[in-house]
């Protein structure tokens, strides 16, 4: 038996900018079952890394608004760091 709990489970999704209209808010299901996931944009076109606020808006689901609707096309990396990740102490200075 192969012990999958050391790979990474992933997801991805394509903003069709055409789509899109005057919208900023592009929304999908990604079917990860965490919020503890790491999501990385980029724009198809030039490969630059495209910056958004993220909005995990539940365990399944997520929201990508951008500050004004993108000029390309974008491709949505999504990672997930294991539910099992275990908090470290903050302290504060």
């Amino acid at each position: 038996v192969v012990n999958t709990d050391n790979q990474l489970a992933t997801a991805a999704a394509l903003i069709d900018v055409s789509a899109m209209g005057t919208n900023t808010t592009a929304s999908f299901t990604h079917g990860l079952t965490s919020k503890n996931l790491i999501v990385q944009l980029y724009d198809v076109t030039t490969g630059e890394v495209v910056f958004a606020d993220v909005d995990h808006t539940n365990n399944n689901e997520i929201s990508v608004i951008f500050a004004q609707t993108p000029l390309n096309d974008i491709r949505v990396v999504i990672i997930d760091a294991k539910d099992g990740l275990t908090d470290k102490t903050v302290t504060y200075s």
